[in-house]
């Protein structure tokens, strides 16, 4: 979408979101009144020839509109201050969310009082795409950014009390850089407190990935860690997947190819997901690892 295109749009979008009276500066409380008027002048043109009856049939026609708006009005206004009752008590206690959210609240309702259409729908595209990602971490997931990964991986294995499970796929690389032996050094910290870790290796066709990476399984058994390994073709398709899981707590999915991303959850289903895929790939790999000359090194 071009510049242009994009400016128009959230232009559009903002127009449609503005507040009625921001738009239009006729107080609310006119609107049942205006409808009520309207209802007479229709009844007078329309039953103006049954005289006196006609006539009060106008009256009270007007009147009986003009309350039904403002009762209606009212039942809105009842709802919402309900709606944010609930929401305040549903936060008490929590001085943080209501100082960010009293924040947010004020600043949304600055730019709704400039009545700038596009300011306003930028604004109203932020609070969506925030809400969208509370709810999916409400739901247990993260989407983990390459440059977040290794803060949320470490503190993972900081944090493990038993188990760490993983299948490592394409991640040669990764394991001889600065980060990788970082990682590397966390496992010995944990393996020291009694942590069960078993590792899966996915070795592939590329001859120099291979070398690489039998080194890293090399120093890994050096330590403690159970190391198996599967050539990539044995794998069945959904178990060709990057993944640690952390006591069975946490299952972090990562992608293949670049840019590498990675998304954590708490799912119960996604833990169980991962579990199965596990055992069963380790089931499927060797623990003789000689043919990839691991250990000789």
């Amino acid at each position: 979408m071009t510049e242009t295109a994009e400016h128009d749009r959230l232009i559009h979008a903002g127009r449609k979101a503005l507040p009625r009276h921001s738009r239009q500066r006729i107080p609310a409380t006119i609107y049942p009144l205006v409808v009520g008027l309207a209802i007479a002048v229709i009844g007078h043109v329309l039953l103006g020839w049954v005289e006196r009856d006609g006539e009060r049939l106008n009256i009270i026609g007007a009147g009986v509109f003009a309350i039904a708006g403002l009762i209606l009005f009212e039942l809105r206004e009842r709802s919402q201050t309900a709606r944010l009752l609930s929401l305040l008590e549903r936060a008490r206690g929590d001085d943080w969310l209501i100082s960010h959210l009293e924040r947010m609240v004020d600043n949304y309702a600055d730019i709704t009082a400039s009545g700038d259409a596009l300011f306003l729908a930028r604004a109203r595209e932020h609070i969506v795409n925030v809400a969208g990602e509370i709810s999916d971490t409400a739901e247990g997931h993260i989407d983990v950014q390459p440059i977040q990964e290794s803060v949320f991986t470490i503190r993972l294995v900081d944090e493990c009390a038993h188990t760490l499970e993983a299948i490592s796929i394409q991640d040669e690389e990764w394991w001889s850089s600065p980060l990788g032996h970082e990682y590397l050094e966390r496992h010995k910290a944990v393996l020291k407190q009694g942590v069960a870790i078993r590792r899966i290796f996915v070795m592939t066709n590329d001859h120099e990935a291979r070398a690489r990476l039998t080194q890293a399984m090399t120093a890994q058994l050096q330590i403690g860690i159970d190391v198996r390994a599967i050539s990539e073709e044995k794998l069945r398709p959904e178990q060709r997947r990057d993944l640690v899981i952390y006591d069975r707590r946490y299952v972090r999915w990562g992608s293949t190819g670049e840019p590498r991303s990675a998304r954590l959850s708490r799912n119960p289903d996604d833990i169980a997901e991962a579990s199965n895929i596990f055992e069963d790939a380790w089931l499927r790999s060797r623990s003789d690892l000689s043919d990839w000359n691991v250990g000789s090194i």
